[in-house]
């Protein structure tokens, strides 16, 4: 008998939906089998065994890529095969939904509707219209939808972790895992709030009771191995007999771990003392703002006095307080910003960032966002949030400004408050040193091992004391006894400290700058295409000085940049290379996994690594080869001309929302589909972003007339320049 074959796309995190609709099925006696694409890559394998009749898929709104790859592969290998959708994303507009290949839709919760939906399926009912909470495909191709059910209590809701590789989940570091080696647990569903940014499963809360909770600990305590427990539920049990009688039922179990939750400020804070004492560690608080009129406009329904109460009484108890905060709402202001990172700073709060507000499809915000005009284009706005595409979503040419508040000031105030949020927060949590073969820092609490991911400024848990860590690799590396003697002694001259380089090289020399006392106004960043902190000044490389201190950090000619600076009568002595042999090993370590540059800012840099590349692809195909570079945005720009001073032909530049005019530059920009072999010879894609590169090939290949021989992709020559780059 053919199955039912459930797959978890690769999101980076525990399969929670999985875990919870697997109980469903089995109680209806539905056979099914489990592919977890974060752990196997042998799905298009799986599904040409012909095992299955369909594939049930889920996941939220931004994970509509991810969902609807399971979807589109599943369609063209068995057109055949039935395709079920759940999870958050079912809650979204139906033009989302429309999109995907899904030939049923389960919204909202599984339990009751995914039995009896797939026993429908499964007798070849042809009236489907008598199930609730439902959406399919009528003759016409339209999603039709019936009544909603209604929602069931949540007395027999508890996980199947049998088809789950937890000790994957629970012991592996990944980058949406911010509570790794923990055991997730879920006491509810739902939200009472009404924010206008946020789509919850329910508006309402649901809980499951106390004994079962306390049950499933106990269960997981004995059976696994994890360092603390993370409540997943949106806002943890928020009744005063609830949270007690959890308090005292959890200290006499004996487990004794440590745990965390989520929760409303608006919560009865004469309960903090109780979840102490029950070893609560961490808070999470959706904060959002600190200042009233911006928490009234986004719906919070909570103020200022409430969030200081809250803070201020969990931490009289010893529970640390992590938050998250949003710019970029209704009712938010520039000001209110700087006045929220200015508090939680001077609260001690941990806030590992400041989150640009994404207007979700099927929230008030978007709504508003589509009645005003704000959101011209639903599809062209869609597909950039769903690709996660930074410069078109978040204060981009494509992103619907609910403010009073002009873009520019937006992004001056956004950078200058995400990089002082990053220094108060990475200094005092900063871990210690790396360990490039194993790929581990040290804790600053304990100085235990904590396996990390590369990034900037990572939010880890030691798993041995259950304490936060704000990893910056940069930062560890600035930190070695090679180095920082160095660093500390030019930064103390007196003279006007300059960085060149990475984004995250920058920050970590700002961090150290602002540790050792130099003053703000005597700082500049180089390289004007950066996204750091906006009050310290930004100049071109041609503006640096003979009395500055000028430090170089993770780029990929730093020989090539400090000839061209001593050529213009820059001391040798003043431009201090602070990449260590120990940074450039892990950053080629880095690229050959990712299979991509990165980090770039400074765009003499950029031109310089572009030459070394004209020569490198002049040697292989010919001086004479008209080149195409995709794209045109800074980063193609920058390589463009580091063409052109090699003498290289570039008979086109693509890009896929800029246009030669808003490049304000004599150059033929062309969308990606319209470069040919008849406009230029060969393609280099040179995005620093391997989706991107992928993309940009397939759309070459789909609609350029070019053959994969004529589309070079970056990563696919970068190894082959290392011993002329960053570590010559």
């Amino acid at each position: 008998m053919k199955k039912l074959l459930f797959v978890s796309p690769d999101y980076g995190y525990f399969p929670l939906s999985a875990a919870y609709v697997f109980p469903t099925l089995r109680r209806a006696q539905i056979a099914y089998e489990f592919h977890d694409m974060h752990v196997r890559e042998d799905l298009e394998e799986r599904l040409l065994s012909d095992k299955f009749w369909g594939v049930a898929t889920t996941g939220l709104v931004l994970d509509f890529n991810k969902v609807s790859e399971v979807l589109n592969l599943a369609k063209s290998i068995a057109p055949e095969l039935t395709t079920i959708l759940g999870g958050r994303i079912s809650y979204s507009p139906k033009h989302l939904l429309e999109q995907l290949l899904a030939d049923y839709v389960v919204v909202g919760e599984a339990e009751g509707t995914m039995p009896e939906l797939v026993n429908a399926i499964q007798s070849g009912a042809d009236d489907f219209s008598q199930i609730k909470s439902i959406m399919y495909r009528d003759e016409n191709n339209h999603l039709v939808s019936t009544p909603k059910r209604k929602i069931p209590s949540l007395d027999n809701f508890t996980p199947h972790w049998g088809d789950i590789d937890m000790e994957h989940y629970i012991s592996t570091d990944m980058p949406r895992n911010l509570w790794a080696n923990s055991y997730p647990i879920v006491t509810g569903m739902g939200c009472v709030g009404k924010c206008s940014f946020c789509l919850p499963g329910i508006r309402g809360v649901r809980v499951r009771p106390v004994e079962s909770v306390l049950q499933e600990m106990q269960e997981a305590y004995e059976k696994y191995d994890f360092s603390f427990f993370a409540f997943r539920s949106e806002v943890f049990y928020s009744r005063y007999d609830d949270v007690k009688a959890f308090c005292e039922g959890y200290k006499a179990t004996g487990i004794g771990l440590p745990w965390v939750c989520s929760m409303r400020v608006d919560f009865d804070t004469k309960l903090l003392p109780m979840m102490a004492e029950a070893n609560a560690r961490y808070v999470f608080i959706g904060l959002e703002s600190f200042d009233d009129d911006a928490l009234k406009g986004m719906g919070k329904n909570t103020s200022e006095e409430q969030i200081d109460n809250f803070i201020s009484s969990a931490q009289e108890c010893g529970i640390d307080i992590i938050a998250g905060l949003m710019s970029g709402n209704m009712g938010d202001s520039p000001e209110a910003l700087i006045k929220t990172i200015d508090y939680v700073n001077r609260k001690g709060v941990i806030a590992p960032s400041i989150s640009p507000l994404c207007i979700y499809p099927g929230t008030q915000v978007y709504d508003k966002a589509i009645k005003e005009g704000l959101i011209k284009d639903e599809k062209a706005y869609c597909n950039s949030i769903f690709n996660e595409n930074w410069e078109t979503t978040y204060f981009g040419p494509l992103y619907p400004n609910v403010t009073d508040y002009p873009m520019k000031d937006w992004w001056e105030a956004y950078h200058k408050c995400r990089f002082d949020l990053e220094t108060h927060v990475a200094i005092p949590l900063q871990s210690k040193g790396y360990d490039l073969k194993n790929g581990t820092t040290n804790c600053h609490n304990c100085g235990a091992p904590i396996q990390v991911v590369r990034g900037s400024v990572k939010a880890h848990v030691c798993k041995h004391c259950v304490t936060m860590n704000m990893v910056n690799i940069y930062l560890c590396f600035l930190k070695e006894e090679e180095i920082f003697p160095k660093i500390r002694q030019a930064m103390l001259t007196g003279k006007r400290v300059a960085v060149m380089g990475g984004v995250n090289y920058m920050k970590a020399l700002l961090f150290v700058a602002t540790e050792l006392g130099v003053a703000p106004d005597n700082m500049r960043i180089v390289g004007k295409g950066t996204e750091l902190n906006a009050s310290i000044p930004k100049i071109d490389l041609i503006d640096v000085t003979p009395d500055d201190m000028l430090f170089l950090g993770g780029l990929h000619q730093p020989q090539k940049v400090k000839k061209y600076l001593v050529e213009r009568g820059i001391p040798a002595d003043n431009i201090l290379n602070i990449t260590l042999q120990k940074g450039k090993q892990w950053l080629k370590h880095a690229v050959e996994e990712e299979g991509a540059i990165f980090d770039f800012t400074c765009k003499e840099d950029i031109e310089f690594f572009g030459e070394t590349i004209a020569d490198h692809l002049a040697t292989k195909y010919g001086k004479k080869t008209q080149w195409s570079i995709l794209p045109a945005g800074e980063f193609g720009l920058a390589i463009y001309k580091g063409f052109m001073n090699k003498k290289m032909s570039v008979a086109a530049i693509g890009d896929s929302y800029k246009t030669a005019s808003s490049l304000n530059l004599d150059i033929p920009v062309v969308h990606p589909a319209a470069i040919s072999t008849t406009n230029a010879e060969k393609a280099l894609i040179c995005t620093p972003v391997p989706k991107v590169q992928e993309i940009l090939r397939d759309v070459l290949l789909d609609h350029g007339n070019m053959k994969p021989e004529d589309i070079i992709l970056l990563q696919t020559i970068y190894s082959n320049l290392w011993d002329s780059l960053l570590l010559s």
